[in-house]
């Protein structure tokens, strides 16, 4: 089994990081990190370009079904409107696009996934990480 080293982790990240301030968890595989770092990096801008009442900060992030999954809330508890002004801004589209992009790169590593046919079926591998064994040809079938 493949042990990842711990310090890696975007737990390890951003635990301290302002906006995890209130977040339940920081999980996601470290071939997707870079992917929440765009995340991060363009919230942190968005938050720079408005008022501090509509300023937003991470609820949550976890792979949930397959998919990076990014949940974000008020920064300032008394705020309704923040999440709306968020929307609205084209930050909840952008996180949506970046959480689609990690779907296409390795969990493991970040390379590009590659669509290949394996037992019938349509799958995207990364050629680092597949379990070549598995689909040698014996040349008995």
């Amino acid at each position: 089994m493949l042990k990842i080293d711990d310090s890696r982790t975007a737990r390890a990240k951003y635990v301290d990081h302002p906006l995890f301030e209130k977040c339940i968890e920081i999980w996601c595989p470290v071939g997707w990190i870079s992917y929440l770092d765009q995340i991060v990096k363009e919230v942190e801008k968005y938050n720079s370009a408005c008022e501090e009442i509509n300023h937003i900060a991470f609820a949550q992030v976890k792979v949930k079904f397959g998919l990076l999954t990014v949940y974000y809330q008020p920064f300032v508890d008394v705020s309704e409107s923040a999440m709306q002004k968020a929307h609205d801004d084209g930050l909840h589209d952008f996180i949506n696009s970046v959480c689609r992009e990690a779907l296409e790169h390795c969990t493991l590593c970040g390379s590009k996934l590659t669509e290949m046919v394996i037992d019938s079926k349509i799958k995207k591998v990364c050629w680092d990480h597949m379990p070549k064994d598995k689909y040698i040809y014996d040349g008995k079938s």
